[in-house]
């Protein structure tokens, strides 16, 4: 942990504990401005910061004094600042302040608020208090008029940077800054790699006369010699030039009163030895008006002109875009006065001089909560408390369980609001015990990063109490203070402190997360810990109660401006942390009783439930309550205050518990979501570990149950609720493993998922984006791999969680995904007909740093020509030239029209037929420059159906690009080497480049975009020999499983012959089995674990057979000699499978099986000795020439994106494949 003065500064836990932002143009001011940080947050370390979705910033993270800085790059110009802000916003939703740092043009002088005049010189220091865009107005015949109205020009900066500009631009607070700058200065010079950076003396602070041109005088030139007036051009040559090049005469410039006195107190440069450095003047800091535009001024004439009428005291060319985006302060150095005599021996200084006065700058700014530095601090206060407390206590570690079904429970003892201590025992309860305890689940926001409480834990050690401490986050140590009674103890299940959490020890997490299931659906009440109260939150829960008091009076309070306050509470209290959890869907949905604690007060789950849906109900129907907020100062006038509010983590949390179970006549919950429903429905929601992304959602889904991988016995804590859904899907296990690769958990997830999926659609999972980001998991987890493109990442998601200045707020960040959701019976398009998924020929392959899928389908055409994304879901002009749409006074054209929509309707059915109206309609109001603001007119064009139209070409174009197939004509050669096809018009994802291929996948029901890669000649053996280690171990896994399948059969049917006998005694009834024992097990002494030996010895004499066989699929043979042992092995193997599925089925006495497998071994042991010879021999397949596919061995592809392809989305490819007798290949994509 860095420190920092008096400062101890804690790594930022996210990007949200960034508040400063510092934006520069130019490499010269990005290398000063990183020289002045304290200290890089990203250096040297392996963690790195991650961004948002399509934000192609140039981030350098670190901090300076108690700050956390972004460090941002923009090349000059308004247009690309303004791009590099909204970015930045959406990256780092936290910024309270922007400073756009570097170097400027400088005007002569500047008035403080004093009315005293102060001359600039080269190398001060100027600070904005305001921006005005100097070349934004009207051109008329004899002059340039700046535009004036709200709109064009820019308001003035906040409030509160007002104030901060007044205080520091005092005497007392400009004379502390400006002796910091001349600090600062000094001490980067001191850097080698600064060393050049010095003041270059004041004989190079010349001020030309404004109309003494900038030209050819020491030479003769044909150009400069005819350049008499202002009007007249000089030549290219000396627009470049240096004045001394040039020969400009030092007589015309203009005298200032501060400059001879600086030469009169300093001695000049040119009386120094080469060896001596100038000592530099302290820089002067001028506040004043700057102006911003996209032209250079190089004009003396000019530049005076815009002073005189605007009061300005600088040029520059990006603040104007960043200030209408984010609180901006400008402070830049004069390197030159902004006219035509170009001396560029001021960059360096200049630059360094406004980098230096930055960080004086933050070093006086104040943070508007505690976060970065602040929270730090607290941090270590905190926990100089926590060591001193226990040095008294011991640590308190967590006993083994002594099953592996048992579960701990949580005795909380009372104590009242005052008490700030908090003690529990913590004691287990085994499978037999669980119907004897009646406790609370508690479901609350993990913040491990933040900072740490410690309890007191009670627990007996050698028949005394002795106490000891333990270590939660400061958020549950709140949630047990709020949750104790005062009188009486509390029972309750935790899972941070009931599950031994520590990542060295995986193996009890990868038991229990199986268990949660039971364990909060048989607790009395989930109680939901939303956090400590506010004043929004208590104004929240009393608006709920308004509105559930009496629903008829729930139109009034729609229209009402005055409760519009209550409106925004609610919005901030259901986008607290709690309701982005990965894990409270299942809790929920699972839960008897739910109760949402947020402080001291609560309120039943069902109450906030049923409000939230009426609000969500009301605001996506009508709009009203945005319409009302965009009026309102408490929104900031923000027209969609409220918009997309049915995509928020809560909407969709209480959407999905509602509809998550059928309640069947027995009362029991029948779930009706498939696993791949559920996780990319909720990919918004977060997740502490990856895998939970999955792991979460097991056990409410319909087609799958958690089992721990290598569990011992089967799991005896059923789920009430769930019991004859638990029968139904008792075959269909998802193994539960936290030790595996992360990467692993994503393979095991899709191929489920395409192997439960209807086959037609069954690739359609390639293209929702539902894996968390991949990230530094633990400090154990070294393996980490790169996510292969057939796992899309929720980096893709149509939305985002964006925080603004008057809060979080949900925002539409890419397109929805054209296959839409996995609902049953419904899809959006059938691409590829009546095409199936051949499983035979789907796989996967694990290499070394990779994996691979293998799916069948065909390439049919290639990239052409690709059209500009579609920024902000803003349509751009030059696709309309694109889409052949020349006269906009006609209808569009049905195919530009059809594929901004997509060809569909907002429900996914066919595209409403005033469409093109729609359209037509709101190009007349809503074009502005190159683009058509679809935004503008969805808040501002007060037309409902131009909106609807608009909304859903959002949906459709968002980060897309327009894109022309290259298409075929016969004769014409092309990759793809198909018959001839014609041009057409389709949207893609932003990353598809011209060349890439449009291929259309046998279970995918859209087209897909691939990009095909060249496998280096000396990798492709190398893969060929890792496929056979990747089926050998996938033959070890199968056995491993099966060997547990067999276990807990035997288990149970020792324990079924066990309850049999006991109730044979207890009616007095002669044994019915009269089986001998020694026929079940050799030994009586046996352990009821144990795995009988006539199991282990069969099947390890099997493993050799599965092993040698498997390693002969898809792709090798052996020698023609060696076929008839092959068949032999083959029909062995298949009658060892009948056998163990006949005795799994009770079909088949124990001996009988034992006798058969033992013939089998016995019958190729001498067989299975000569594995490894043979395996020496095997060689690739020969394969005819005519079909040799070109991705066989030489290439492997990545998959880019779904695409839309205009008139091939409904089963026209394969009638093409068809026609053309095209033959289906094999792709590899990685």
């Amino acid at each position: 942990m860095p420190e920092q003065g008096d400062y101890t500064i804690a790594r930022p836990r996210g990007r949200s504990e960034f508040e400063i932002a510092v934006i520069c143009a130019e490499p010269v001011e990005w290398n000063a401005v990183e020289a002045v940080l304290d200290g890089n947050w990203e250096k040297g370390e392996i963690w790195k910061y991650d961004k948002a979705p399509n934000d192609e910033n140039s981030y350098v993270l670190g901090w300076i004094e108690r700050h956390n800085i972004v460090l941002a790059f923009a090349s000059q110009g308004k247009r690309t600042a303004a791009n590099v802000a909204t970015s930045l916003r959406f990256s780092f939703p936290y910024i309270k302040l922007v400073l756009v740092v570097g170097i400027c043009g400088g005007a002569r002088s500047s008035t403080n608020e004093l009315n005293e005049t102060r001359h600039i010189l080269l190398g001060d220091v100027i600070v904005s208090t305001g921006v005005k865009q100097y070349d934004f107005g009207s051109q008329y015949p004899d002059t340039f008029v700046i535009k004036e109205t709200l709109d064009a020009n820019l308001p003035p900066p906040p409030a509160g940077i007002q104030d901060f500009l007044r205080q520091i631009s005092s005497y007392s607070g400009s004379e502390t800054l400006e002796e910091k700058t001349a600090y600062h200065l000094e001490t980067i010079f001191e850097k080698p790699r600064f060393k050049g950076w010095r003041y270059p003396g004041d004989n190079e602070d010349i001020l030309f006369k404004p109309d003494y041109r900038h030209k050819h005088y020491h030479e003769r030139c044909a150009i400069c010699d005819k350049c008499k007036t202002q009007e007249d051009e000089v030549c290219n040559d000396a627009l470049v030039a240096s004045c001394a090049n040039l020969g400009c005469d030092s007589a015309q410039q203009v005298l200032r009163d501060r400059l001879k006195e600086l030469r009169t107190s300093f001695a000049p440069r040119s009386t120094l030895s080469p060896n001596e450095d100038a000592k530099p003047p302290k820089p002067l800091i001028h506040f004043g008006p700057v102006a911003s535009g996209d032209k250079v001024m190089k004009s003396g004439i000019y530049r005076n002109k815009i002073v005189r009428k605007e009061n300005v005291i600088a040029f520059e060319m990006e603040s104007a875009g960043v200030w209408g985006t984010l609180p901006t302060v400008v402070i830049k150095s004069v390197y030159d006065y902004a006219d035509s005599h170009k001396n560029d021996r001021w960059q360096k200084y200049a630059a360094a001089s406004a980098a230096t006065y930055m960080k004086a700058f933050v070093g006086q700014w104040r943070t508007t909560d505690q976060t970065g530095v602040t929270k730090g601090i607290l941090k270590r206060h905190r926990l100089s408390r926590m060591a001193r407390a226990g040095d008294a206590l011991p640590v308190y570690e967590h006993e083994p369980l002594s099953h592996d079904n048992s579960l701990r429970l949580l005795k909380l003892w009372h104590g009242d609001e005052q008490t700030e201590e908090v003690v529990c025992d913590i004691f287990e309860v085994t499978p037999d015990e669980k119907g004897h305890y009646k406790y609370e689940a508690v479901s609350w926001t993990w913040d491990s990063e933040g900072p740490m409480n410690l309890i007191k834990i009670n627990k007996n050690v050698g028949g005394e109490d002795t106490a000891f401490a333990f270590s939660i986050s400061h958020n549950l140590y709140l949630a047990l203070k709020a949750l104790r009674y005062k009188e009486k103890i509390r029972v309750l299940w935790v899972d941070a402190i009931c599950i031994n959490q520590k990542y060295h020890q995986p193996d009890e997490r990868n038991h229990q997360i199986p268990m949660m299931p039971s364990i909060y659906g048989g607790a009395e009440q989930v109680c939901v810990w939303l956090g400590a109260a506010s004043k929004d939150s208590d104004q929240a829960i009393d608006f709920i109660e308004t509105i559930m008091k009496d629903i008829w009076k729930l139109d009034q309070l729609c229209e009402d401006r005055h409760v519009t306050g209550d409106w925004a509470a609610l919005l901030k209290l259901i986008m607290r942390p709690w309701f982005s959890r990965r894990w409270i869907v299942q809790e929920i949905a699972l839960a008897r009783n739910g109760v949402i604690y947020c402080g001291p007060r609560n309120i039943s789950w069902r109450t906030f439930s049923d409000a939230v849906s009426l609000f969500v109900e009301v605001e996506t129907a009508t709009h009203r309550l945005s319409d009302i907020m965009k009026k309102e100062s408490i929104s900031n006038h923000i027209p969609d205050f409220f918009n997309d509010v049915a995509d928020l983590s809560a909407t969709l949390l209480i959407d999905t518990t509602n509809s998550l179970f059928r309640r069947l006549p027995n009362g029991e919950k029948d779930s009706i979501m498939s696993l791949e429903y559920l996780v990319a429905r909720l990919s918004m929601f977060n997740t502490t570990h990856p895998s939970d992304a999955v792991y979460s959602l097991l056990a409410i889904a319909k087609d799958t149950n958690p089992t721990a991988d290598q569990v011992r016995e089967q799991n005896t804590l059923a789920i009430p609720q769930l019991s004859a859904l638990a029968r139904g899907i008792r075959s269909k296990p998802f193994y539960v493993n936290y030790d595996q690769p992360y990467i692993d958990t994503c393979k095991d997830f899709v191929e489920f998922s395409i192997r439960q999926s209807e086959a037609s659609r069954a690739l359609d999972i390639m293209c929702r984006p539902w894996a968390p980001r991949l990230q530094k998991l633990q400090p154990t987890d070294s393996h980490q791999w790169e996510l292969p493109s057939w796992i899309r990442s929720v980096k893709d998601a149509a939305f985002e969680v964006n925080t603004l200045l008057t809060g979080q707020k949900i925002g539409r960040v890419s397109a929805d995904a054209l296959v839409g959701l996995p609902t049953f019976g419904q899809r959006n398009y059938s691409a590829a007909g009546t095409k199936k998924l051949d499983l035979g020929k789907f796989r996967f392959a694990k290499r070394s740093r990779h994996y691979s899928m293998f799916v069948e389908g065909f390439a049919y055409d290639e990239i052409g020509s690709i059209q500009e994304i579609s920024r902000d879901g803003n349509l751009p002009i030059t696709w309309l030239t694109a889409g052949a749409w020349v006269n906009h006074d006609q209808d569009p054209p049905d195919e530009l029209w059809r594929t901004i929509v997509a060809n569909r309707g907002p429900d996914g059915r066919n595209a409403l037929t005033f469409y093109p109206t729609a359209f037509k309609e709101s190009l007349k109001k809503g074009k502005s420059g190159d683009i058509l603001k679809t935004a503008y007119l969805i808040n501002y064009g007060q037309c409902s159906i131009v909106a609807q139209f608009l909304r859903r070409v959002q949906a459709v174009i968002w980060n897309r690009k327009l894109m022309h197939t290259k298409g075929h004509k016969h004769g014409q050669h092309d990759t793809c080497r198909n018959p001839e096809r014609p041009v057409r018009l389709g949207l893609v994802h932003q990353d598809t480049k011209p060349g890439h291929l449009i291929c259309f996948l046998y279970g995918c029901t859209v087209p897909v975009v691939l990009r095909r890669v060249e496998i280096p000649a000396g990798q492709i053996e190398t893969e060929r020999i890792e496929d056979e280690e990747s089926r050998e171990q996938e033959a070890k896994i199968m056995i491993r499983r099966l060997l547990h399948a067999l276990r807990t059969r035997e288990q149970s049917r020792k324990k079924r012959k066990a309850d049999l006998e006991e109730l044979q005694k207890k009616r007095g009834l002669s044994s019915v089995d009269k089986t001998p024992d020694s026929y079940y097990c050799k030994s009586k002494r046996q352990a009821a674990t144990t795995v009988p030996p006539w199991i282990e010895h069969g099947l390890r004499d099997y493993q050799v057979l599965a092993t040698f066989c498997l390693s002969l699929v898809s792709g090798v043979c052996i020698q023609a000699t060696e076929t008839e042992i092959l068949r032999h092995l083959l029909f062995s193997l298949s009658l060892a499978f009948a056998l163990i599925f006949a005795y799994s089925q009770g079909k088949v006495l124990r001996r009988e099986l034992y006798n058969a497998v033992r013939r089998l071994a016995e019958r190729v042991e001498p067989w299975s000795k000569r594995v490894k010879s043979w395996r020496a021999k095997i060689r690739p397949r020969p394969t005819p020439p005519e079909t040799v596919k070109v991705n066989a061995s030489k290439y492997y592809y990545e998959f880019v994106g779904e695409c839309y392809l205009h008139g091939m989305m409904d089963g026209e490819a394969i009638k093409y494949q068809n026609d053309n007798k095209i033959k289906a290949e094999i792709f590899e994509i990685r």
